[in-house]
């Protein structure tokens, strides 16, 4: 009889499945909670991460240009992809980031000259 064989595997793979997704989304609140965002009228600071650390401090002079990627699901939720190039061609991504189009409008208000 492979009824409840059956039952009992499927059972196991959605359990799988919401422990998966459990520990993903603790991650991501985690590297979310644990991130730094700092523009001044100089500099720009950004630090997300818990585990893997990613970081970048330069002057609002080097930056070149700041992009927002977001997929289907970060626009409904209001998250995004911070790209940043910088003038010597260099490019840093920071993911996930919250409002990013309001940050690149932060950004780019401080980079213009008055």
């Amino acid at each position: 009889m492979l009824w409840p064989l059956t039952l009992s595997i499927v059972l196991f793979e959605v359990a799988s499945f919401f422990i998966i997704a459990t520990l993903w989304l603790v991650v991501a609140v985690i590297n979310y909670l644990a991130s730094e965002i700092v523009v001044t009228n100089r500099r720009l600071s950004l630090q997300t991460g818990v585990l893997c650390r990613g970081s970048l401090r330069t002057s609002l002079d080097s930056i070149r240009d700041v992009n927002v990627e977001h997929g289907p699901v970060g626009r409904a939720l209001g998250y995004g992809t911070l790209v940043i190039t910088l003038k010597g061609g260099s490019m840093h991504r920071f993911s996930p980031i919250s409002k990013p189009f309001e940050f690149k409008k932060v950004v780019e208000r401080q980079i213009q000259p008055v």
